[in-house]
């Protein structure tokens, strides 16, 4: 699991249905971030909503290293 969308499902208070509800997305969605990390769109709504909890750079970075592993 994605360390960062671990502590945005934990804010929620480990309710995925929650976080997908906030975002507007789909459950399913938020399954893939847990599998791959919140996309860096959502990056500044993610500390945003978790008091920065969940930093906006991490995420950022965390996307960078998949994307680098990915090549």
């Amino acid at each position: 699991m994605d360390a960062n969308t671990q502590k945005l499902i934990e804010h929620f208070g480990g309710s995925r249905a929650k976080v997908a509800s906030h975002f507007n997305v789909t459950r399913e969605t938020v399954r893939q971030w847990v599998e791959s990390g919140i996309p860096p769109g959502r990056a500044l709504e993610a500390e945003e909503v978790t008091f920065g909890k969940v930093k906006a750079l991490d995420v950022l970075k965390s996307y960078r290293a998949q994307q680098k592993a990915a090549a």
